[in-house]
């Protein structure tokens, strides 16, 4: 049997189907551990407001591209041009196709992401905990790292201190 390019590519593309659908599936859940003093607790505070507040343009930023994305192919449905065939049925004849064009889901790990940075920033602790959650026969096992910025700024793992 001769293997040709469309054979190729389509056994390619099975086999990346195939890995990504067994590979383990990983999550990570964040634990914020107090933070003392009143100027830790309102910077800590102004941090959450920030991620409420971007979580809430993340989802209206979706809901108005979803809405826009409805009034486009309703306005492309309502162009379509229908006319007779020769056999007397009723078929469009112009502007047949109509895209509904997809939006991205809301990036809330980014607010996620800004809000442990915020916190870190504030003297706070993050503990992060990452396990498998699917597919989890080949997973690693879960870890869970400690983490808080040191006096240079960077985020370091403080688990090995304790």
């Amino acid at each position: 049997m001769m293997m040709t390019k469309a054979n190729y590519t389509l056994i390619l593309f099975l086999a990346a189907l195939f890995l990504t659908h067994c590979s383990p599936v990983y999550r990570t859940d964040y634990t914020y551990y107090p933070i003392k003093g009143r100027q830790g607790q309102m910077c800590s505070n102004t941090c959450l407001v920030a991620k409420q507040s971007c979580v809430q343009s993340e989802q209206q930023n979706y809901q108005n591209c979803v809405n826009q994305a409805n009034f486009q192919y309703q306005m492309c449905q309502n162009a379509k041009v229908y006319a007779y065939d020769d056999d007397g049925d009723w078929v469009c004849v112009d502007n047949c196709y109509c895209y509904r064009p997809s939006c991205s889901s809301p990036k809330i790990a980014f607010c996620e992401e800004t809000y442990k940075e915020c916190y870190l920033n504030c003297g706070g602790e993050v503990s992060a905990t990452t396990a498998c959650v699917s597919n989890c026969e080949e997973a690693a096992p879960s870890r869970t790292q400690r983490l808080k910025k040191n006096e240079y700024g960077s985020i370091v793992d403080i688990s090995a201190e304790e």
